[in-house]
């Protein structure tokens, strides 16, 4: 849509996107219009950057699927969802406790905010009836769905508490760690008395 300004130049007001970075969405027209719409209306940068490339892993996923993203329902977003937490990870963790595979909770949050967004953007442009990306809806059975992928906390190895515990002591027998001392005074009038 140009804008006309008022001695009758127009131009086509557009935020600059990196589209080299998500090739699919720019391909898909739909896609590329939702991400064009969020810059356009400011959003930041760094909030087009994950939405772009959350989209990206949603339509890379319906491609390698088969599936048309139009058509994707609650089952090909489930499927989505285990890609990603059975996904490699390409770096190692900064994170000792975490498993070799599997995409962070908040990075899967994040992807499916996004992508819940690009399909409600659909269902508000009448292209799909409903959104197949669901909001913590009751399941079957009366149970919710959990809303985040729980993962056990990091407890130290036997062998590591072991061996931690080996070497303090001994070099607290070994006189290189002073042995604990009464404390001092705690004023200077009580250092005097």
């Amino acid at each position: 849509m140009p804008y006309v300004e008022s001695n009758g130049a127009s131009f086509q007001f557009m935020a600059p996107i990196p589209w080299g970075k998500f090739p699919t969405v720019a391909e898909h027209q739909l896609a590329r219009q939702r991400l064009q719409f969020m810059a356009n209306i400011g959003r930041a940068s760094n909030t087009i950057d994950a939405y772009g490339r959350a989209v990206q892993d949603h339509l890379r996923f319906c491609a390698a699927e088969g599936t048309d993203p139009l058509l994707a329902r609650a089952d090909t977003v489930a499927f989505w969802i285990k890609s990603m937490l059975d996904r490699p990870i390409r770096r190692p963790s900064r994170a000792p406790w975490r498993a070799g595979t599997g995409l962070a909770n908040a990075t899967i949050q994040q992807r499916l905010v996004a992508v819940r967004s690009f399909y409600e953007y659909l269902v508000e442009d009448g292209l799909r009836e409903q959104n197949p990306v669901r909001r913590g809806q009751l399941g079957r059975g009366g149970r919710r769905p959990l809303r985040r992928v729980e993962q056990a906390p990091w407890v130290a190895a036997d062998i590591d508490v072991a061996r931690d515990s080996a070497a303090g002591g001994a070099t607290l027998h070994a006189g290189t760690v002073p042995a604990p001392t009464s404390p001092p005074p705690t004023s200077s009038r009580a250092a005097a008395d």
